[in-house]
């Protein structure tokens, strides 16, 4: 199996109930007003362990393979191409979805001012702007077992490829082997990003993953302000009816101490942008103390 087919198998899955997306209540109003969310760069996210977690998986597998035959030329660049120069200038953007709306795990993290909330969309229109901006959407994999096994795939396909394309005489001897490995890196990185540390498994998370884009001279990349740097991100366009309202399943808010007030003022935000939720805002109602 090449790597491609790698790729495809895991995005195979479609999600089929209601997506929903966490945030907290300043992005929620730019997020109705602008009628998109932020596709933010992976290597931006506030937890900067996801590619580490999936390159230590990879690095696990090749020295696996290098122990039984050490003296194997690509194998020992793949491990130093793995280490020192997987993921070096390129961005792939991702958009978070859960398939749970009201979880105090999420609450923890959006809820410290009494300002979380949760937007669900239907996952078919979700898939269809997916479908239209060329991006892909897939389910985060969890298990320990199934994450080995595409890894194992993944390295395999790599070798493989590296066998095929020979030596790059125009390499370094060191690094004659690189370039078959850069061939596969988009792909990579495309199965890279649905692969999740199992202690997250409760966020049951659905991500639409772009497109790999080798520079940052995007002309329709923008910046937000994160905790301490510049946050580069991508619009996408959420789905809206005729009327250009958005089309929203239903909104939770999270833990606070003025839930009426709240429910009360979201409830008239939502009026005013003709953005009203198909089943409703509810309450989460979980004890949270923050």
């Amino acid at each position: 199996m090449d790597i491609k087919q790698i790729k495809n198998e895991i995005y195979k899955e479609q999600p089929q109930t209601t997506l929903y997306h966490y945030t907290s209540l300043g992005p929620f109003t730019k997020i109705i007003e602008t009628k998109s969310l932020w596709a933010t760069d992976i290597n931006y996210f506030s937890d900067t362990s996801e590619l580490i977690y999936f390159r230590d998986l990879c690095l696990a597998r090749v020295r696996e393979i290098k122990s039984s035959n050490p003296s194997d030329l690509i194998i020992e660049q793949l491990e130093d191409w793995i280490t020192q120069h997987f993921n070096r200038g390129h961005g792939i953007y991702i958009v978070c979805f859960s398939a749970k709306g009201n979880l105090l795990s999420q609450w923890r993290a959006y809820s410290k001012e009494s300002k979380g909330i949760s937007i669900g969309f239907s996952a078919s229109r979700i898939i269809k702007q997916v479908t239209e901006k060329q991006f892909l959407i897939g389910k985060c994999i969890y298990n320990r077992d199934d994450q080995k096994e595409i890894i194992k795939k993944v390295i395999d396909s790599l070798v493989s490829n590296a066998e095929i394309k020979g030596i790059d005489t125009k390499k370094h001897p060191t690094q004659s082997y690189h370039s078959a490995f850069e061939e596969l890196l988009d792909v990579m990185l495309q199965i890279a990003a649905l692969i999740k540390h199992p202690a997250f498994s409760e966020e049951d998370e659905w991500r639409v993953v772009s497109k790999v884009y080798n520079t940052y001279l995007i002309e329709e990349l923008k910046y937000r302000e994160g905790s301490s740097f510049l946050i580069p991100y991508l619009e996408f366009q959420l789905p809206s009816s005729r009327d250009r309202a958005i089309e929203i399943e239903m909104v939770i808010l999270g833990p606070s101490k003025n839930e009426n007030r709240s429910m009360r003022s979201v409830s008239n935000f939502l009026a005013l942008k003709k953005s009203n939720p198909r089943n409703g805002i509810l309450n989460g109602r979980i004890p949270y103390h923050p």
